[in-house]
């Protein structure tokens, strides 16, 4: 198991880890050799992720909460804290975040809490987390088209880029 070490190209499949922790010997009968029945590791961690899924759509439905964004302004070399808003159930915010007549030409910045939005699913992640808050610079040229930046992300991966 692992990456190195004499084991590192056995297949971690259930019934092998299984026998490695020693629950084969910690369930078998004192009369009897040691022997593997169900694989219940494999069942057990799909179990475990169907929860946590279900309860984070549970949050959702109840809170409505998704993510916290914090929208800022570059002016004079200094960001200025516009709004923060939240995203809905569906991951888009309730209202425009820039509206088009106070679109400039000028440098934006929308900050993600990534880190707070899967601590509030319920989900446990190291300290400190991979991903914490993300922030997304990009820049207007022409006031008069539409921006739409989305962002996609994980607990450990994020991806934007300009939408329609």
């Amino acid at each position: 198991m692992g990456r190195t070490g004499p084991d590192a190209q056995a297949v971690a499949y259930g019934t092998l880890l299984q026998s490695f922790a020693g629950f084969a010997g910690l369930n078998r009968h004192p009369d009897r050799a040691p022997r593997i029945g169900m694989a219940w590791l494999d069942p057990m961690c799909a179990l475990m992720l169907a929860f946590v899924t279900a309860a984070a759509l549970w949050h959702r439905r109840e809170t409505g909460e998704v993510a916290r964004i914090d929208f800022s302004m570059l002016e004079s070399g200094v960001w200025r804290l516009v709004k923060t808003v939240r995203a809905n159930a569906d991951g888009r915010t309730d209202e425009m975040i820039l509206e088009p007549e106070r679109t400039r030409v000028g440098h934006y910045e929308l900050v993600f809490y990534v880190d707070d939005y899967f601590r509030a699913q319920g989900a446990v992640l190291p300290d400190p987390p991979f991903l914490g808050t993300v922030p997304v610079r990009f820049a207007v040229s022409d006031p008069s088209r539409h921006y739409h930046v989305p962002m996609l992300f994980s607990a450990w991966s994020c991806a934007t880029y300009r939408g329609s």
